[in-house]
Protein backbone atom coordinates (compact mmCIF):
# COMPACT_ATOMS: atom_id res chain seq x y z
CA UNK A 1 0.00 0.00 0.00
CA UNK A 2 2.75 2.34 0.87
CA UNK A 3 4.33 1.22 -2.70
CA UNK A 4 1.62 2.68 -4.48
CA UNK A 5 0.93 5.36 -2.58
CA UNK A 6 4.37 7.02 -2.94
CA UNK A 7 3.98 6.30 -6.66
CA UNK A 8 1.19 8.36 -6.83
CA UNK A 9 2.19 11.34 -4.88
CA UNK A 10 5.83 11.42 -6.81
CA UNK A 11 3.54 10.89 -10.36
CA UNK A 12 1.52 13.72 -9.70
CA UNK A 13 4.29 15.94 -8.29
CA UNK A 14 6.59 15.20 -11.30
CA UNK A 15 3.80 15.77 -13.58
CA UNK A 16 2.45 19.13 -12.65
CA UNK A 17 4.19 20.06 -9.21
CA UNK A 18 0.55 20.10 -7.42
CA UNK A 19 2.13 20.03 -4.36
CA UNK A 20 3.69 23.67 -4.96
CA UNK A 21 6.59 22.11 -3.12
CA UNK A 22 9.40 22.47 -5.69
CA UNK A 23 10.14 25.96 -7.32
CA UNK A 24 7.45 26.63 -9.30
CA UNK A 25 9.42 29.06 -11.36
CA UNK A 26 12.10 26.86 -11.88
CA UNK A 27 9.45 24.03 -12.36
CA UNK A 28 7.78 25.66 -15.12
CA UNK A 29 11.70 27.06 -17.00
CA UNK A 30 14.17 24.52 -16.13
CA UNK A 31 15.91 24.07 -19.34
CA UNK A 32 13.83 24.47 -22.11
CA UNK A 33 16.75 24.82 -24.16
CA UNK A 34 17.67 21.35 -23.98
CA UNK A 35 14.15 20.36 -23.90
CA UNK A 36 13.38 21.52 -27.51
CA UNK A 37 15.85 19.12 -28.90
CA UNK A 38 13.10 16.79 -27.74
CA UNK A 39 10.26 18.77 -29.26
CA UNK A 40 12.13 19.68 -32.35
CA UNK A 41 12.95 15.86 -33.17
CA UNK A 42 9.21 15.18 -32.77
CA UNK A 43 8.72 17.90 -35.24
CA UNK A 44 11.55 16.99 -37.71
CA UNK A 45 10.00 13.37 -38.07
CA UNK A 46 6.56 14.49 -38.44
CA UNK A 47 7.04 17.21 -41.37
CA UNK A 48 10.08 14.61 -42.97
CA UNK A 49 10.27 11.32 -41.48
CA UNK A 50 12.61 9.23 -39.31
CA UNK A 51 15.28 9.58 -41.27
CA UNK A 52 15.65 13.18 -41.47
CA UNK A 53 19.17 13.76 -40.18
CA UNK A 54 19.88 10.32 -39.18
CA UNK A 55 17.36 10.17 -36.29
CA UNK A 56 19.58 13.27 -34.37
CA UNK A 57 18.16 16.19 -32.18
CA UNK A 58 18.64 19.67 -33.38
CA UNK A 59 17.91 22.91 -33.47
CA UNK A 60 17.28 25.80 -35.83
CA UNK A 61 20.50 28.47 -34.60
CA UNK A 62 18.71 31.54 -36.07
CA UNK A 63 15.72 30.91 -33.68
CA UNK A 64 18.52 30.36 -30.58
CA UNK A 65 19.06 34.41 -30.14
CA UNK A 66 15.56 35.39 -28.78
CA UNK A 67 15.99 38.83 -29.19
CA UNK A 68 16.82 38.59 -32.27
CA UNK A 69 15.19 35.53 -34.02
CA UNK A 70 12.59 35.89 -36.85
CA UNK A 71 10.09 33.92 -34.91
CA UNK A 72 9.14 34.32 -31.11
CA UNK A 73 9.70 30.68 -29.65
CA UNK A 74 7.52 30.50 -26.33
CA UNK A 75 9.50 29.31 -23.62
CA UNK A 76 8.08 26.75 -20.39
CA UNK A 77 6.04 23.82 -20.03
CA UNK A 78 2.89 24.76 -20.45
CA UNK A 79 3.81 26.41 -23.91
CA UNK A 80 5.35 23.32 -25.30
CA UNK A 81 2.26 23.08 -27.86
CA UNK A 82 3.01 26.74 -29.03
CA UNK A 83 6.49 26.35 -29.17
CA UNK A 84 6.17 22.99 -31.34
CA UNK A 85 3.60 24.29 -33.77
CA UNK A 86 6.03 27.44 -34.33
CA UNK A 87 8.93 25.27 -34.60
CA UNK A 88 7.00 23.34 -37.28
CA UNK A 89 6.21 26.11 -39.54
CA UNK A 90 9.67 27.66 -39.70
CA UNK A 91 11.42 24.19 -40.23
CA UNK A 92 13.06 23.55 -43.32
CA UNK A 93 15.98 20.66 -44.04
CA UNK A 94 17.92 23.44 -45.05
CA UNK A 95 17.54 25.55 -41.79
CA UNK A 96 17.71 22.68 -39.31
CA UNK A 97 21.39 21.71 -37.72
CA UNK A 98 21.40 18.46 -35.94
CA UNK A 99 22.97 18.09 -32.36
CA UNK A 100 25.85 15.30 -32.28
CA UNK A 101 26.55 15.49 -28.92
CA UNK A 102 23.54 13.44 -28.20
CA UNK A 103 21.62 10.92 -30.87
CA UNK A 104 18.50 11.73 -27.83
CA UNK A 105 16.61 8.30 -28.27
CA UNK A 106 13.73 9.23 -26.38
CA UNK A 107 13.07 12.21 -29.04
CA UNK A 108 12.52 9.20 -31.56
CA UNK A 109 10.18 7.44 -29.61
CA UNK A 110 8.08 10.28 -28.44
CA UNK A 111 8.43 11.27 -32.32
CA UNK A 112 7.22 7.56 -33.50
CA UNK A 113 4.29 7.60 -30.71
CA UNK A 114 3.09 11.13 -32.26
CA UNK A 115 3.71 10.27 -35.54
CA UNK A 116 1.55 6.77 -35.42
CA UNK A 117 -1.03 8.53 -33.68
CA UNK A 118 -1.42 6.42 -30.80
CA UNK A 119 -1.25 9.31 -28.21
CA UNK A 120 -2.01 13.09 -29.06
CA UNK A 121 -0.22 15.86 -27.43
CA UNK A 122 -2.97 17.12 -25.14
CA UNK A 123 -2.38 20.29 -23.42
CA UNK A 124 0.71 21.64 -24.09
CA UNK A 125 2.23 17.73 -24.51
CA UNK A 126 1.23 17.54 -20.77
CA UNK A 127 0.58 13.59 -22.09
CA UNK A 128 3.77 12.38 -23.42
CA UNK A 129 5.57 14.39 -19.68
CA UNK A 130 2.68 11.95 -17.95
CA UNK A 131 4.26 9.24 -19.66
CA UNK A 132 7.97 10.22 -17.84
CA UNK A 133 6.59 11.12 -15.14
CA UNK A 134 4.70 7.85 -14.29
CA UNK A 135 8.35 6.08 -15.44
CA UNK A 136 10.19 8.21 -13.01
CA UNK A 137 7.78 7.67 -10.05
CA UNK A 138 7.65 3.99 -10.65
CA UNK A 139 11.55 4.04 -10.63
CA UNK A 140 11.83 6.12 -7.55
CA UNK A 141 8.87 4.07 -5.78
CA UNK A 142 11.19 1.14 -6.07
CA UNK A 143 14.37 3.11 -4.42
CA UNK A 144 11.74 3.88 -1.69
CA UNK A 145 10.42 0.37 -1.34
CA UNK A 146 14.02 -1.12 -1.15
CA UNK A 147 14.90 0.86 1.65
CA UNK A 148 11.78 -0.15 3.15
CA UNK A 149 12.88 -3.24 3.23
CA UNK A 150 15.69 -2.36 4.87
CA UNK A 151 15.12 0.05 7.25
CA UNK A 152 11.30 0.22 7.74
CA UNK A 153 8.33 2.80 7.11
CA UNK A 154 10.00 5.36 9.20
CA UNK A 155 13.09 6.61 6.84
CA UNK A 156 11.19 5.26 3.80
CA UNK A 157 8.46 8.11 4.27
CA UNK A 158 11.33 10.34 5.28
CA UNK A 159 12.99 9.88 1.54
CA UNK A 160 9.53 10.34 -0.11
CA UNK A 161 9.07 13.22 1.49
CA UNK A 162 12.01 14.72 0.76
CA UNK A 163 11.79 13.64 -2.64
CA UNK A 164 9.12 15.57 -3.64
CA UNK A 165 10.90 18.83 -2.40
CA UNK A 166 14.18 18.40 -3.48
CA UNK A 167 13.55 20.95 -6.39
CA UNK A 168 15.89 19.88 -9.34
CA UNK A 169 14.45 15.84 -9.63
CA UNK A 170 10.61 17.14 -9.41
CA UNK A 171 12.07 19.64 -11.86
CA UNK A 172 13.58 16.88 -14.16
CA UNK A 173 11.71 13.65 -13.90
CA UNK A 174 9.34 14.27 -16.10
CA UNK A 175 11.69 15.93 -18.56
CA UNK A 176 11.19 15.39 -21.80
CA UNK A 177 15.11 15.62 -22.30
CA UNK A 178 16.99 14.74 -18.62
CA UNK A 179 14.25 12.39 -17.39
CA UNK A 180 16.54 12.02 -14.53
CA UNK A 181 14.20 9.48 -13.08
CA UNK A 182 15.73 6.80 -14.96
CA UNK A 183 18.96 7.86 -13.42
CA UNK A 184 18.05 5.70 -10.56
CA UNK A 185 16.98 2.63 -11.93
CA UNK A 186 20.35 0.51 -12.05
CA UNK A 187 20.29 2.44 -8.49
CA UNK A 188 17.10 0.66 -7.54
CA UNK A 189 17.67 -2.70 -9.44
CA UNK A 190 21.23 -2.67 -7.91
CA UNK A 191 19.26 -2.78 -4.56
CA UNK A 192 16.80 -5.59 -5.23
CA UNK A 193 19.68 -7.77 -6.93
CA UNK A 194 21.86 -7.51 -3.93
CA UNK A 195 18.94 -7.69 -1.35
CA UNK A 196 17.74 -10.82 -3.39
CA UNK A 197 20.89 -13.04 -4.64
CA UNK A 198 23.32 -12.09 -1.75
CA UNK A 199 25.33 -14.76 -1.09
CA UNK A 200 24.68 -16.47 -4.58
CA UNK A 201 27.23 -14.69 -6.28
CA UNK A 202 27.58 -16.96 -9.40
CA UNK A 203 24.28 -15.32 -10.52
CA UNK A 204 24.70 -12.55 -8.70
CA UNK A 205 28.10 -10.94 -10.00
CA UNK A 206 27.00 -11.68 -14.59
CA UNK A 207 23.29 -10.13 -13.35
CA UNK A 208 25.27 -7.34 -12.01
CA UNK A 209 27.70 -6.28 -15.10
CA UNK A 210 25.36 -7.08 -17.44
CA UNK A 211 21.95 -5.30 -15.92
CA UNK A 212 24.43 -2.06 -15.71
CA UNK A 213 26.13 -2.62 -18.79
CA UNK A 214 22.46 -2.40 -20.65
CA UNK A 215 21.03 0.21 -18.21
CA UNK A 216 24.14 2.75 -18.32
CA UNK A 217 24.04 2.36 -22.67
CA UNK A 218 20.49 3.21 -22.41
CA UNK A 219 20.68 6.03 -20.09
CA UNK A 220 23.31 7.65 -22.56
CA UNK A 221 21.60 7.43 -25.18
CA UNK A 222 18.54 8.62 -23.71
CA UNK A 223 20.10 11.99 -22.41
CA UNK A 224 23.91 11.41 -23.36
CA UNK A 225 26.73 12.34 -21.11
CA UNK A 226 24.76 14.94 -18.99
CA UNK A 227 26.15 14.52 -15.44
CA UNK A 228 27.36 11.11 -16.56
CA UNK A 229 30.08 10.73 -13.45
CA UNK A 230 27.55 11.39 -10.97
CA UNK A 231 25.13 8.58 -12.72
CA UNK A 232 28.25 6.23 -12.73
CA UNK A 233 28.71 7.26 -8.79
CA UNK A 234 24.92 6.30 -7.96
CA UNK A 235 25.45 2.98 -9.69
CA UNK A 236 27.98 2.26 -7.53
CA UNK A 237 26.44 3.22 -3.82
CA UNK A 238 24.41 -0.10 -3.27
CA UNK A 239 27.51 -1.42 -3.18
CA UNK A 240 28.41 -0.09 0.00
CA UNK A 241 25.32 -0.52 2.42
CA UNK A 242 25.32 -4.08 1.43
CA UNK A 243 28.85 -4.78 2.17
CA UNK A 244 28.01 -3.64 5.75
CA UNK A 245 24.53 -5.37 5.94
CA UNK A 246 25.95 -8.89 4.59
CA UNK A 247 28.75 -9.12 6.53
CA UNK A 248 31.02 -9.12 3.04
CA UNK A 249 34.29 -10.24 3.04
CA UNK A 250 36.27 -6.99 1.38
CA UNK A 251 37.42 -9.32 -1.89
CA UNK A 252 33.88 -10.02 -1.88
CA UNK A 253 32.99 -6.76 -1.46
CA UNK A 254 35.47 -5.26 -4.02
CA UNK A 255 34.05 -7.63 -6.97
CA UNK A 256 30.57 -6.39 -6.52
CA UNK A 257 31.94 -2.86 -6.90
CA UNK A 258 33.71 -3.85 -9.60
CA UNK A 259 31.33 -5.48 -11.36
CA UNK A 260 29.03 -2.54 -11.26
CA UNK A 261 31.57 -0.48 -12.39
CA UNK A 262 32.58 -2.18 -15.28
CA UNK A 263 29.18 -2.62 -16.52
CA UNK A 264 28.29 0.59 -16.30
CA UNK A 265 31.53 1.89 -17.68
CA UNK A 266 30.95 -0.44 -20.38
CA UNK A 267 27.42 0.50 -21.03
CA UNK A 268 28.87 4.40 -21.57
CA UNK A 269 31.90 3.23 -23.60
CA UNK A 270 29.34 1.51 -25.73
CA UNK A 271 27.12 4.59 -26.07
CA UNK A 272 30.01 6.41 -27.46
CA UNK A 273 31.33 3.97 -30.43
CA UNK A 274 27.40 3.27 -31.27
CA UNK A 275 27.58 7.30 -31.50
CA UNK A 276 30.34 7.76 -33.38
CA UNK A 277 29.04 5.21 -36.27
CA UNK A 278 25.87 7.21 -36.16
CA UNK A 279 28.07 10.48 -36.93
CA UNK A 280 30.60 8.97 -39.30
CA UNK A 281 27.20 7.20 -41.12
CA UNK A 282 25.58 11.21 -41.08
CA UNK A 283 28.53 13.12 -42.37
CA UNK A 284 29.82 10.24 -44.61
CA UNK A 285 33.35 11.21 -43.29
CA UNK A 286 35.31 7.92 -41.35
CA UNK A 287 36.62 9.04 -37.96
CA UNK A 288 33.98 12.19 -38.19
CA UNK A 289 32.30 10.10 -34.76
CA UNK A 290 35.81 10.25 -32.84
CA UNK A 291 36.62 13.78 -33.80
CA UNK A 292 33.42 15.29 -32.42
CA UNK A 293 33.48 13.05 -29.48
CA UNK A 294 37.23 13.99 -28.59
CA UNK A 295 35.80 18.24 -29.21
CA UNK A 296 33.05 17.73 -26.93
CA UNK A 297 34.98 16.50 -23.78
CA UNK A 298 37.45 18.59 -24.51
CA UNK A 299 34.79 22.00 -24.37
CA UNK A 300 33.30 20.42 -21.53
CA UNK A 301 36.39 19.57 -19.66
CA UNK A 302 38.29 23.12 -20.25
CA UNK A 303 41.15 20.66 -21.37
CA UNK A 304 42.81 21.26 -24.47
CA UNK A 305 44.12 24.55 -26.28
CA UNK A 306 40.90 25.91 -26.90
CA UNK A 307 41.04 29.62 -25.44
CA UNK A 308 40.54 31.78 -27.98
CA UNK A 309 40.95 35.86 -28.45
CA UNK A 310 36.97 35.94 -29.84
CA UNK A 311 35.38 34.58 -27.15
CA UNK A 312 33.59 35.54 -24.59
CA UNK A 313 35.40 36.18 -21.25
CA UNK A 314 33.03 33.90 -19.75
CA UNK A 315 33.97 31.32 -22.13
CA UNK A 316 37.68 31.96 -21.81
CA UNK A 317 37.21 31.39 -17.96
CA UNK A 318 35.65 28.20 -18.00
CA UNK A 319 38.94 27.19 -19.45
CA UNK A 320 40.92 28.44 -16.98
CA UNK A 321 39.14 27.87 -13.53
CA UNK A 322 40.35 24.97 -11.42
CA UNK A 323 38.30 22.08 -9.52
CA UNK A 324 38.34 23.82 -6.05
CA UNK A 325 36.84 27.15 -7.83
CA UNK A 326 33.64 25.05 -9.68
CA UNK A 327 33.19 23.56 -6.04
CA UNK A 328 33.01 26.62 -4.48
CA UNK A 329 30.82 28.18 -7.05
CA UNK A 330 28.15 25.50 -6.16
CA UNK A 331 28.56 25.21 -2.54
CA UNK A 332 25.78 27.67 -2.02
CA UNK A 333 23.29 26.38 -4.48
CA UNK A 334 20.05 25.65 -3.70
CA UNK A 335 18.82 22.02 -3.54
CA UNK A 336 15.61 22.23 -2.08
CA UNK A 337 13.05 24.29 -0.06
CA UNK A 338 11.32 23.45 2.72
CA UNK A 339 9.02 25.64 4.24
CA UNK A 340 10.12 28.23 1.74
CA UNK A 341 13.06 28.33 3.07
CA UNK A 342 16.26 27.20 1.08
CA UNK A 343 18.68 24.55 1.68
CA UNK A 344 21.79 25.05 0.14
CA UNK A 345 24.39 22.26 -0.62
CA UNK A 346 27.13 23.23 1.37
CA UNK A 347 24.25 23.01 4.78
CA UNK A 348 23.85 19.18 3.50
CA UNK A 349 27.22 18.90 3.61
CA UNK A 350 27.44 20.43 7.14
CA UNK A 351 24.81 18.19 8.19
CA UNK A 352 26.64 15.48 6.97
CA UNK A 353 30.08 15.53 8.27
CA UNK A 354 28.37 16.84 11.66
CA UNK A 355 26.04 13.13 11.79
CA UNK A 356 29.16 11.46 10.86
CA UNK A 357 31.87 12.97 13.22
CA UNK A 358 29.08 12.14 16.10
CA UNK A 359 28.46 8.54 15.10
CA UNK A 360 32.75 8.04 14.75
CA UNK A 361 32.50 9.36 18.38
CA UNK A 362 30.17 7.85 19.64
CA UNK A 363 30.85 4.62 18.82
CA UNK A 364 34.32 4.60 19.16
CA UNK A 365 35.30 6.88 21.97
CA UNK A 366 32.59 7.11 24.16
CA UNK A 367 31.11 3.77 23.36
CA UNK A 368 28.02 4.62 24.55
CA UNK A 369 25.97 3.18 22.12
CA UNK A 370 26.26 0.47 19.35
CA UNK A 371 25.13 1.89 15.54
CA UNK A 372 23.15 -1.00 13.05
CA UNK A 373 25.41 -2.55 10.52
CA UNK A 374 22.66 -1.05 8.45
CA UNK A 375 23.56 2.44 9.63
CA UNK A 376 26.97 2.16 9.05
CA UNK A 377 26.27 1.52 5.37
CA UNK A 378 24.03 4.33 4.97
CA UNK A 379 26.71 7.01 6.68
CA UNK A 380 29.06 5.08 3.99
CA UNK A 381 26.95 5.18 1.00
CA UNK A 382 25.68 8.72 1.69
CA UNK A 383 29.70 9.64 2.25
CA UNK A 384 30.44 7.80 -1.22
CA UNK A 385 27.48 9.90 -2.82
CA UNK A 386 29.93 13.16 -2.73
CA UNK A 387 32.28 11.88 -5.48
CA UNK A 388 29.16 12.14 -7.74
CA UNK A 389 29.12 16.35 -7.69
CA UNK A 390 32.78 16.36 -6.69
CA UNK A 391 33.97 14.48 -9.58
CA UNK A 392 31.32 16.20 -11.91
CA UNK A 393 33.04 19.93 -11.54
CA UNK A 394 36.74 17.78 -11.65
CA UNK A 395 35.88 16.16 -15.04
CA UNK A 396 33.51 18.89 -16.64
CA UNK A 397 34.77 21.88 -14.78
CA UNK A 398 33.76 24.22 -18.32
CA UNK A 399 31.03 22.72 -18.96
CA UNK A 400 29.87 23.13 -14.95
CA UNK A 401 31.43 26.80 -14.95
CA UNK A 402 29.09 27.85 -17.84
CA UNK A 403 25.86 26.34 -16.53
CA UNK A 404 25.03 27.02 -12.65
CA UNK A 405 21.29 26.79 -13.75
CA UNK A 406 21.89 23.11 -14.37
CA UNK A 407 24.51 21.31 -12.47
CA UNK A 408 22.94 21.63 -9.23
CA UNK A 409 21.11 18.55 -10.02
CA UNK A 410 23.90 16.34 -9.32
CA UNK A 411 23.56 17.11 -5.19
CA UNK A 412 19.84 15.64 -5.61
CA UNK A 413 21.40 12.17 -7.41
CA UNK A 414 21.20 11.25 -4.45
CA UNK A 415 23.56 12.82 -1.95
CA UNK A 416 20.57 15.16 -0.94
CA UNK A 417 17.86 12.51 -0.05
CA UNK A 418 20.81 10.21 1.42
CA UNK A 419 21.47 13.31 3.77
CA UNK A 420 18.18 13.64 4.90
CA UNK A 421 17.40 9.51 5.42
CA UNK A 422 20.67 9.73 7.40
CA UNK A 423 19.45 12.62 9.82
CA UNK A 424 16.34 9.91 10.49
CA UNK A 425 18.35 6.83 11.05
CA UNK A 426 20.60 8.49 13.43
CA UNK A 427 18.17 9.87 15.67
CA UNK A 428 16.70 6.70 15.48
CA UNK A 429 18.89 4.64 16.38
CA UNK A 430 20.26 6.64 18.98
CA UNK A 431 17.40 7.22 20.92
CA UNK A 432 15.78 3.49 20.54
CA UNK A 433 18.33 2.46 23.54
CA UNK A 434 16.84 4.84 25.67
CA UNK A 435 13.37 4.14 24.72
CA UNK A 436 14.36 0.10 25.49
CA UNK A 437 15.76 1.37 28.73
CA UNK A 438 13.03 2.69 29.86
CA UNK A 439 10.44 0.63 28.88
CA UNK A 440 12.61 -1.88 30.75
CA UNK A 441 12.04 -0.08 33.71
CA UNK A 442 8.63 0.79 33.80
CA UNK A 443 7.88 -3.28 32.88
CA UNK A 444 9.67 -3.76 36.36
CA UNK A 445 8.00 -0.89 38.03
CA UNK A 446 4.82 -2.21 37.09
CA UNK A 447 5.53 -5.77 37.45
Amino acid sequence: MFFFFAFTILAISFQANKFGLCDPVLFEKFAMGTEAFVINRIALTSKFGSDAYGGFAGRIPELDKVKTAPVKLYRGKTRLSEYYNKFYDYLTLENFKPYYSNVCEQGNFLAWVYTSGLLSPGANFSNYRWIFSLISALILSLVIYEFYKIFGIGISAVILLCIIQLDWLVCSASHLFWFTGWFFLPFALNMMLLRKFATRYKLLIPALLGLNLILSFSKCLISGFEVIPTFLVLTTLPAFIYFFKNKYKPLIGAVIFLSISLGSLGGAMSSIVYQMAKIDNQKGIKGAGYDHIVSSYNRRSGSGNLVKPHMRQKVKDSHTASAMDIIKLYLPSKVMTVFNKSITAIMLLWLFIILSLTSFIVQFIIKLRNFSRNYWGLLFMTGASIFGPISMFVFFKSLSYLHPHLVPITWSLPFAFLVIALSYQFVYEFLKPIYIGLKVKVQRCTA
